[in-house]
């Protein structure tokens, strides 16, 4: 694998490189995954894999 491949894929914003991806979230016992969406870190503001779940009938992300 070459350092090319190797690289972790970003975009540029506003002259900024924003980092993207990471590992989704694992869901716990008991939870229900309502669907796969991104959010953004608010320090480095990289863009994270994320899940919306559902928990004792109500929705978390």
């Amino acid at each position: 694998m070459n350092q090319e491949q190797a690289a972790e894929p970003l975009i540029m914003i506003s002259g900024k490189s924003i980092k993207i991806g990471g590992p989704f979230p694992e869901l716990r016992e008991g939870e229900l995954l309502i669907r796969k969406t991104a959010s953004i870190c608010p320090v480095c503001y990289r863009l994270l894999p994320a899940i919306i779940f559902e928990r004792e009938g109500k929705a978390f992300l």
